[in-house]
């Protein structure tokens, strides 16, 4: 019952009005379920990084899956809220600066930056990752605007519209996503 309690508190720091923080609280849920999902597909479907302890690369995937993938308009609007400029998530950053002395490494928010030049498919991965670990590492957007019910909603949303795309690219990522328990 005390967790529930500091996961009510928590989510009063987005908004105060309960049918946001219950809507808030869903969409999260529903986009780890989804995320956690795909990477356990990765996994399964020998997407693999090269180290004892069994992690999912998405750097695979994206190389393997390139140029197959499509920016269609069942993802257009999620591909683009995502990625644009305007609007895709900030990434925490650090830098050092000398305070009294000494070395201090500090972190603050800035752009994600995306490369122009490269596939839809990494960019939509890199945005998707982010998301997920501003998520999952406490911050979503920056300092000013992290607690934004209507943009994490936004984010998390969208991000599983693309991992659903996701999983079409690739038939066994779609078997071991829908049908593995």
């Amino acid at each position: 019952m005390q967790k529930m309690k500091k996961i009510e508190q928590f989510l009063q720091m987005f908004s105060q009005d309960a049918r946001k923080q219950k809507r808030l609280k869903d969409d999260i849920f529903n986009f780890f379920v989804v995320f956690s999902r795909f990477e356990f597909a990765l996994k399964e479907s020998g997407y693999l990084k090269d180290k004892k302890v069994a992690e999912p690369s998405w750097d695979k995937f994206v190389t393997r899956y390139k140029t197959e993938f499509s920016v269609n308009e069942d993802i257009q609007e999620s591909y683009i809220y995502l990625t644009s400029e305007e609007t895709r998530p900030n990434k925490q950053r650090t830098n050092k600066t000398n305070q009294n002395g000494e070395e201090v490494l500090n972190t603050y928010w800035d752009k994600l930056n995306l490369d122009a030049g490269a596939p839809e498919l990494k960019k939509a991965c890199d945005v998707v990752l982010t998301i997920r670990n501003n998520l999952f590492h406490g911050g979503k957007y920056g300092e000013k605007t992290w607690n934004d019910p209507e943009k994490t909603t936004l984010f998390v949303n969208h991000s599983v519209v693309l991992i659903l795309a996701f999983t079409k690219l690739d038939e066994d990522i779609q078997v071991y996503f829908e049908n593995f328990a």
